[in-house]
């Protein structure tokens, strides 16, 4: 082999090595784009990084948590039907639920069948219609809500009336309410036992 001849090897090498680094770069670059496409932007929920648990029910009962603390256990946990939340209530700001953990319940939880906030007494009319409005415009998929002991009145009442025909069971222990308000709850849900 001449020299011309050693010199034509090393660089048809280099080129193949080349088009090789090319190939994996761009091949690389596909399944960057791809993931992203597929998970970010053709997406409304974005993913949160970490393990997610497939749990179905939850309960929390009797601890002091607030919204926030809420909020991060929801979104490691995303299919939640049932979520006992009674009692999650303190005399301090950090210590307890509030009418806004609505809105997260609802975009964490949109499978949600059975909620219990019983003994929660901040948790009020605001927090009780987002989470019938689970369904967006159809019927939300509640079964079971159990909200003794919180601030619900009428408004309250009306939106579960009006919202909730799979609706089965309801506690509204200790809530301020009329006798005409629970009428139109039993006139409306005809399987719902209170």
């Amino acid at each position: 082999m001449g020299k011309k001849e050693i010199i034509a090897n090393k660089l048809c090498s280099h080129i193949q090595k080349t088009y090789l680094l090319f190939f994996l770069y761009f091949l690389l670059f596909s399944l960057l784009f791809y993931n992203f496409f597929v998970y970010y932007a053709n997406s409304e929920v974005r993913p949160i990084p970490g393990p997610r648990l497939m749990l179905n029910e939850i309960d929390l009962s009797g601890n002091n948590l607030s919204n926030e603390g809420l909020a991060c256990i929801a979104a490691k946990i995303p299919f939640i039907t049932t979520a006992k939340l009674s009692r999650i209530d303190s005399n301090d700001k950090t210590g307890h639920l509030t009418d806004s953990c609505g809105p997260m319940l609802v975009r964490a939880w949109p499978h949600l069948q059975d909620v219990d906030f019983s003994g929660c007494t901040f948790i009020g009319d605001s927090t009780v219609k987002d989470i019938v409005s689970l369904g967006g415009k159809y019927d939300c998929s509640l079964k079971k809500i159990m909200l003794g002991g919180c601030n619900v009145s009428e408004i309250g009442t009306a939106a579960i009336a009006s919202r909730c025909d799979s609706l089965i069971e309801l506690d509204l222990t200790g809530c301020k309410l009329k006798e005409s308000d629970l009428n139109k709850l039993l006139k409306d849900n005809s399987n719902l036992k209170i």
